[in-house]
């Protein structure tokens, strides 16, 4: 099994990355929220690119960070206090 050199992968996760991002800045909840959290995200992005040559990271180091990105985009999306799980209403109320 032939595995993807680093750098394709990288460029695969990024624009894999940049359509799931484009996606959900279409109609997030809250518009000030989103932002704020994607500039953290930015941050972090451009510390990835400035030490990719210097630190790099394994394959799954980058497909995890990947995939957490997604996730925290997913809760930058709907404002993470918003979203709730139908396990949280099924509590007994006191």
């Amino acid at each position: 099994m032939k595995l993807i050199p680093h750098h394709q992968l990288l460029l695969i996760l990024g624009s894999l990355y940049l359509i799931w991002w484009l996606f959900l800045a279409i109609n997030p909840h809250d518009r000030a929220d989103w932002a704020l959290e994607n500039v953290l995200v930015l941050l972090f992005v451009v510390l990835l690119v400035s030490t990719y040559r210097r630190f790099p990271l394994s394959r799954i180091s980058y497909t995890l960070i990947f995939l957490f990105m997604c996730l925290h985009s997913v809760g930058a999306y709907y404002t993470c206090l918003l979203y709730t799980s139908d396990a949280a209403d099924d509590r007994p109320r006191v």
